[in-house]
């Protein structure tokens, strides 16, 4: 075998295993993130991230999650903050509301 039947019988095989690697160890994208994360906890603090394209978040106990910003006005500090496992269903409620948001449907807002 000559060197450059070698070199590309290894580019070949170099190609083939990141093919086989990305299947089987697929990235998860955030929304998958999203939908697999339980949330039960009280939104500690609402921010806009503007050195990222204004992205707005909640801020809870453990974690932070992005949101809507037309979710932003229904949403207050203190209120509580649920989203089911296995859910793209994001429920905020306190004693004066129940809100339930969807994350498949971002622009559908609650109704009054």
């Amino acid at each position: 075998m000559n060197r450059n039947t070698q070199n590309t019988l290894i580019v070949i095989i170099i190609i083939g295993l990141m093919i086989v690697y990305k299947s089987l160890y697929k990235d998860e994208t955030y929304e998958e993130k999203i939908e697999k994360t339980g949330i039960k906890s009280v939104v500690l603090r609402k921010s806009v991230n503007y050195s990222n394209h204004g992205i707005h978040s909640i801020v809870y106990e453990k974690d932070s999650i992005m949101i809507s910003e037309s979710w932003d006005q229904y949403i207050s500090v203190g209120d509580s903050i649920i989203k089911p496992e296995q859910s793209t269903e994001l429920i905020i409620k306190n004693t004066d509301k129940y809100v339930e948001f969807d994350f498949n449907n971002p622009g559908l807002l609650p109704l009054p």
